[in-house]
């Protein structure tokens, strides 16, 4: 009887952690997809992807990615993703960041933005979707 008690309590213990795996393994997974999706993929090997969300309703989502970079790298996300700089931006930017540039992409009915801090290796990506 105790050696079943056992087996049971053993056998449910390994299928949690082996759930818990997988679920720690989404969620870790999670914010690369996003960045290769609205990035660039493959993501460059600089990259360091510091938090990432999406957030989604039914006529309008958007994506924020909070991200390290060196500066080469940043100059190829741009130039391969065609983000023009802002000159004269009017819009506000997160208040935690010091923003230094500002560069835009439009595409049909999306907006997407990558601020930049002055030493161009910290960046922000946003994403609305309208």
């Amino acid at each position: 009887m105790n050696k079943k008690i056992v087996f049971i309590v053993s056998s449910c213990g390994i299928i949690a952690m082996i759930i818990g795996s997988l679920v720690l393994l989404l969620i870790l997974s999670y914010p690369k997809k996003l960045f290769k999706e609205y990035i660039a993929s493959p993501i460059p090997p600089s990259v360091r992807i510091l938090r990432a969300n999406k957030r989604g309703g039914t006529f309008d989502n958007s994506v924020n990615i909070r991200f390290r970079v060196n500066k080469n790298d940043l100059k190829s996300i741009l130039k391969n993703k065609r983000f023009f700089k802002v000159k004269n931006y009017s819009g506000k930017t997160p208040k935690w960041f010091k923003c230094s540039e500002v560069y835009q992409l439009s595409g049909n009915n999306s907006v997407s933005y990558i601020f930049v801090d002055k030493t161009q290796t910290y960046a922000e990506f946003l994403y609305l979707n309208y």
